[in-house]
């Protein structure tokens, strides 16, 4: 198993990973965000701070700096979503 270690420098404390929990707990955010429409970062910030053992400002700024990643990955979705809604409103 590939161990992913997170370190937080404000507690002083190394805590390791998993790769297959990153993996499941990304995954998790994804479907609660994509359900509610948002990009997940409800749902990232507390996990960054709780389970990943982020410092609160490493956290924010983690979760600030995925969010447009996401947004332009889900962009092409959207769009063919909102093509298609408009093709059966006419």
């Amino acid at each position: 198993m590939v161990d992913v270690v997170v370190s937080s420098t404000e507690r002083g404390t190394r805590r390791a990973r998993s790769a297959p929990l990153a993996f499941a707990t990304g995954a998790a955010v994804g479907l609660l965000g994509g359900m509610i429409g948002l990009d997940g970062a409800e749902f990232r910030l507390p996990l960054l701070i709780g389970l990943s053992g982020f410092a609160a400002l490493s956290a924010v700024i983690l979760n600030m700096a995925m969010s447009p990643f996401v947004v332009i990955t889900a962009l092409p979705a959207r769009l063919a979503v909102a093509s298609a809604a408009e093709l059966g409103a006419h």
